[in-house]
């Protein structure tokens, strides 16, 4: 008898609950209710019951294992006072309360909706789409912000609602395959990029080895490699953003030589800071030297030859010296030390470069989506931004471009031996993309 009294006592406190619940609106527009069917009843009377589930207009039928006995429900089919229509209610009240803690879903699909009220989580599990979204608060760089949001709305649309107990390795392949399509493999590589930064963020939040708690303890990474960007293309610049670099203003001693360094690169087909270094002072105004880098596994030794152009002379004068083509062994212990200076030149320019972006997206002068060009901005990018700059719009073929950049192709390894450079060529197509580039200015 107590029992009975107490289970209807409990049955009246919930549903008290239940209709305050319910009286507050849910933002997701989303209702729930417990059903029987008469077209559902079994030959021994029985009527499993439903939980129909109404979102954004659309109506689905969520099945329980809650059953009905024909001495629970009336000849009507509506059901009685008792256990299994408690146990229904309690149903109902916890695929609220799960709803209840999850954001805006009105986009979201009715079947994302199911599944995020009948997939039960262990008490680790933790929302990964909301400790990102905190996380972002915690970013200083506006740049970097931009960049972590981007990727976060590109994990939304593959998913309104994901746990780190979900993301394994099939997510992952599944969800890299979903930004290739739709994105690209570029995009491919900064999203997941930025998904593992934060995924490693929350395995240091929420795993204590100490005490050996480990709500995360799955590394999907271990497996799963993040696919890398075409370096060629990510170093290569816009030829705006060269002209940017050019049209810097004088701002100290580091952030003056890596603007003139990377042009004089630029200027010269793309001359490494080690040959700037080491170079000796041109001849019937021809820098002649021999590449570092591959001059000992080369026959020729790598030699290259420029002529000096009208572009140079400026930056020529800036630095000169009587024996070398520039200064640089006089005021730096060596070329490492110099290639560090020119880095951090780089890195000053790079930050000015981007503090100059945000403000005009503040100002709404560029678009919120527009790409930031100098985002790790390397003195490397001034070779690559030449090469395909002379190919893609100096019409400089493929094979005078290798010439230019002192490579060697496997399919002419052998007859190069046989053919002595023309430098002439070499530097006409030199001329012709500084001629293009100086339109463009």
């Amino acid at each position: 008898m107590f029992s009975a009294i107490s289970e209807i006592n409990l049955y009246i406190c919930s549903e008290l609950f239940y209709k305050i619940l319910y009286n507050k609106k849910c933002d997701n527009m989303t209702t729930f209710k417990g059903m029987i069917f008469p077209h559902h009843r079994r030959e021994n009377g029985t009527i499993p019951a439903k939980i129909r589930i109404t979102h954004n207009r659309t109506t689905k039928y969520i099945p329980t294992s809650i059953v009905f006995y024909p001495d629970q429900y009336t000849r009507t089919f509506n059901m009685k006072n008792c256990s299994p229509k408690f146990q229904l209610d309690e149903l109902v009240r916890t695929y609220t309360e799960r709803l209840s803690k999850i954001r805006d879903l009105k986009e979201a699909d009715i079947d994302v909706v199911i599944k995020i009220v009948t997939t039960e989580h262990s008490s680790d599990s933790i929302d990964f789409i909301r400790f990102w979204e905190s996380e972002l608060e915690n970013f200083e760089n506006k740049g970097s912000r931009r960049n972590y949001n981007t990727a976060l709305n590109n994990l939304k649309e593959y998913c309104q609602v994901l746990t780190t107990d979900e993301i394994d390795y099939n997510f992952l392949i599944k969800y890299a395959k979903y930004i290739i399509q739709n994105n690209g493999e570029r995009a491919c590589s900064l999203y997941l990029g930025s998904f593992r930064h934060i995924f490693f963020m929350a395995r240091d939040r929420f795993n204590d080895e100490d005490v050996g708690q480990i709500r995360i303890p799955r590394n999907p990474f271990k497996k799963f490699t993040v696919p890398k960007q075409n370096k060629s293309e990510n170093r290569a610049l816009r030829i705006e953003s060269v002209i940017e670099i050019q049209n810097l203003p004088d701002n100290g001693l580091r952030w003056n030589l890596a603007r003139d360094m990377f042009m004089f690169s630029f200027y010269t087909m793309g001359m490494n800071s080690v040959d700037m270094y080491r170079c000796m002072k041109p001849k019937n105004e021809r820098i002649i030297y021999e590449r570092s880098k591959t001059k000992n596994r080369r026959d020729d030794n790598a030699l290259m030859v420029i002529q000096v152009q009208p572009e140079m002379l400026q930056i020529l004068e800036r630095y000169k010296d009587k024996d070398r083509l520039f200064n640089f062994h006089r005021r730096y212990a060596g070329s490492e030390e110099f290639n560090t200076a020119i880095n951090k030149g780089l890195k000053q320019i790079e930050k000015h470069l981007r503090d100059e972006f945000d403000k005009k997206i503040d100002k709404k002068e560029i678009p919120e989506d527009s790409e930031f060009d100098f985002e790790n901005l390397q003195f490397y990018s001034a070779r690559h931004t030449w090469a395909t700059y002379a190919q893609n719009k100096c019409g400089v073929d493929k094979y005078t471009v290798h010439e230019c950049l002192n490579h060697i192709t496997p399919e002419t390894k052998i007859t190069d031996i046989y053919i002595e450079k023309d430098w002439s060529r070499i530097n006409g197509a030199n001329r012709i993309v500084l001629d293009q580039y100086k339109k463009a200015k």
